[in-house]
Parts: C-alpha cells; structure tokens; sequence
C-alpha cells in the first residue's frame, strides 16, 4: 500500500520548563493491518534531523526517535511503561506513567460512513480519517519517583506535496 503525505505538528509541554517545545514535520501515514503509522522527519535548527516513527494501535500510542538521541515510548492509558533513551552520555532508563491518552479521528456516525464508502468526505480527506489529534498526559519516573509531568499534543493532516 502506498502511503498518504501528512503534516504532523507536536506541541509538548513540561513542568520542569515553562516554555513548551514546537515541531513539524513532513511524513508518511500507513495503515498496516490494524495499526496506523506516521514516519516523519522532525527538523532541527542546531542539529541533525531526527526520523520519528508513531504507531497508533486501538487505545495506544508508540513514539519512536532515531537520531543524536535515541528513545522509544509507550502510551497506554492508566500504565507505565519502561523507556530507554540513548544520548551521548550513555543509556537512561525511566517509566514512562500515562495518566490519559485521547487519540481522536473523525466521527464514525452513519452519514460520515456513507461518505467514506462513497470517497464524498472532503472535510477529511478522501478516505476520512484526518485529521488525528492526539494528546498524552504522562508523568517521568526514576528509582520510583516522579521527576516531571509532561502533555504532549500532537495533529496530523493530509497533505499534497507530491
């Protein structure tokens, strides 16, 4: 399958930092099986780009970044999960403590599945599934304890930049 150009756009915030943290990327959405993945190019003025995989499956979300640092995190609402970043100081090693995930798509109501069927859903794009908001209350978590609490905001819209 062929996948749909996307623009994701990711607001994140901390209570360790007042200023929240802004990237976009251009990417690639695709359905495999039952597990929707979005490959983008996060771009970075004072450094090298960094290539990030999401993976959105029922009721959880996956991050994965490769580049100067390195780090996979899972999403799941009410569960905590191990992540392991690679800097160059080394490994760390935290939980990751979900405290809600809302992953929104377009309504599934009886009219927007007709129009889906019938390819007639301009507002979201031929097939209706754009755009998908997604938000991550989370707290870090090292030796037991929580280090920071973070919201991570995240928005994909079909693009045509090909």
């Amino acid at each position: 399958m062929t996948g749909k150009d996307v623009w994701v756009t990711v607001c994140g915030r901390s209570d360790a930092d007042e200023t929240p943290v802004r990237e976009y990327g251009s990417g690639i959405w695709q359905r495999i099986g039952s597990t929707d993945c979005v490959r983008y190019i996060q771009k970075t003025e004072d450094g090298p780009d960094t290539v990030v995989l999401l993976r959105i499956e029922g009721d959880c979300l996956s991050v994965t970044r490769r580049g100067a640092v390195e780090s996979a995190m899972v999403f799941r609402s009410g569960e905590r999960h191990l992540c392991r970043m690679k800097t160059p100081a080394g490994l760390l090693e935290f939980g990751v403590a979900t405290n809600a995930l809302e992953i929104r798509k377009p309504g599934t109501d009886q009219e927007t599945e007709q129009k889906q069927e019938q390819g007639q859903d301009q507002e979201h794009g031929e097939n209706g599934m754009f755009p998908v908001c997604i938000r991550a209350e989370y707290d870090l978590e090292a030796q037991g304890c929580t280090i920071s609490s973070h919201i991570l905001e995240m928005v994909i819209t079909e693009t045509s930049i090909r």
